[in-house]
């Protein structure tokens, strides 16, 4: 909605519109093949309680958003890292039950993003990648590409939904209501 807005004030409002609508009907093309993707790569998850979620420049957003998924919805600690803060110390509690999920989008951060998955996989973990260019990042043991968006601003759109089946799928597998999360309150009294 943001960038239909910052469109409209450009005076390209038409153009974004329009972009918006191809950028729903990849998503309306994809997901049928995600979900069936999916379903089986959330079972071999089932006894997970911690993951990292790395994407960076516009895809970190992405990344706190699956994280956020996974943590309300599969009691997983999830944590979304930029790809440069993976080497800063979190890298050490990586291991073979410690998977981390990368968002690789075509963008500038892509190189950071390959060197993060790399140090991810030398500590043992599984990887999962997802985003317009998935299949760019070797090694990863699952890998679940998007179409590319029209527009670079509009990728996250497309690179939030493996995730969010994923966290459906996962909650599922763990034998948990991912629509209605133990403990999580919809809305928040201000005192």
């Amino acid at each position: 909605m943001l960038a239909l807005l910052a469109g409209v004030a450009a005076g390209r409002g038409d153009e974004l519109a329009e972009a918006l609508r191809t950028t729903a009907d990849r998503i309306a093309a994809a997901l049928p093949g995600l979900e069936e993707a999916v379903a089986p790569i959330a079972t071999t998850f089932a006894y997970v309680g911690r993951m990292y979620v790395i994407g960076r420049g516009i895809e970190f957003g992405t990344a706190r958003e699956i994280a956020l998924k996974l943590t309300e919805t599969c009691r997983i600690a999830a944590e979304p890292l930029t790809s440069t803060d993976l080497s800063h110390g979190p890298i050490a509690a990586l291991d073979a039950m410690f998977p981390v999920w990368a968002i690789a989008s075509r963008d500038e951060c892509l190189p950071a993003l390959v060197a993060a998955a790399a140090l991810a996989r030398n500590a043992g973990a599984t990887l999962v990648v997802t985003g317009n260019v998935a299949q760019e990042v070797p090694d990863a043991e699952f890998c679940l590409p998007v179409p590319e968006a029209p527009r670079a601003v509009l990728a996250p759109l497309l690179s939030i939904v493996p995730g969010q089946l994923f966290a459906a799928a996962l909650a599922r597998a763990k034998g948990l209501d991912a629509a209605q999360p133990a403990g999580l309150t919809k809305v928040t009294l201000a005192q």
